[in-house]
């Protein structure tokens, strides 16, 4: 990846042109002249448009030379201080010097949360976390080669999801949606809990929560 600083002030030109700097931009220059996108790496050309009303639009000399990444996302990227190693060093040194710890991420392969764990726990035979169902299905059709799932009882083939705060999200009710329909078309029957309601049946049925886990599942 190239290093993330300010792209060149000066346009470059691919091999073939005619080394005329005063030849016009349209036609001439413009079909040569490209920058390399600092945060990227890739190949920034003029920008043309070929479709719609603003078919045949040129980006202006002037323009172009203001331009330094190839789309709004490296831009982000190149004005965000998190994206620069020097800047999450010193962070980091400092984080050190302060006893700080970063905070824990629970899940998607770093271990069980407290609520799953307590409800694992608490459940009879046959019950088993981070329980992985291949999805038979390809990254074309967007979905992954397989979903885990937090707890699961193979043998009844009930899954149960726990959330936390994170799943609040559109998106990501989006995509647990999407998770739930597809291991239901595997015969799947999926029961979502919050962690505030997984510790509350716990709390609530004890030893007895795996009755009522099957109750709500089917």
């Amino acid at each position: 990846m190239a290093p993330k600083s300010n792209a060149p002030s000066t346009i470059l030109y691919s091999p073939g042109w005619d080394g005329n700097p005063q030849g016009p931009w349209r036609g001439g220059r413009d079909s040569f002249a490209f920058k390399i996108c600092p945060v990227c790496g890739q190949e920034v050309r003029p920008y043309r448009c070929k479709t719609g009303i603003h078919n045949g639009f040129l980006e202006t000399e002037s323009a172009f030379s203001l331009r330094v990444c190839c789309g709004k996302s490296c831009a982000k990227k190149l004005k965000n201080p998190m994206h620069s190693e020097e800047t999450r060093k010193k962070m980091s040194d400092t984080f050190k010097r302060l006893g700080l710890q970063p905070k824990v991420k629970w899940g998607n392969g770093n271990g069980m949360t407290p609520p799953q764990a307590l409800l694992l726990s608490l459940l009879g035979e046959g019950w088993e976390a981070e329980f992985t169902v291949k999805t038979h299905q390809t990254s074309e059709h967007g979905f992954p080669h397989a979903y885990k799932i937090d707890i699961a009882n193979p043998g009844l083939k009930i899954a149960v999801e726990i959330d936390g705060s994170s799943h609040n999200s559109p998106k990501r009710r989006e995509q647990d949606q999407k998770k739930d329909a597809l291991l239901i078309s595997l015969g799947w029957k999926v029961l979502r809990l919050s962690n505030t309601r997984t510790v509350s049946l716990c709390s609530t049925f004890g030893s007895e929560v795996t009755h009522r886990i099957l109750r709500m599942a089917t």
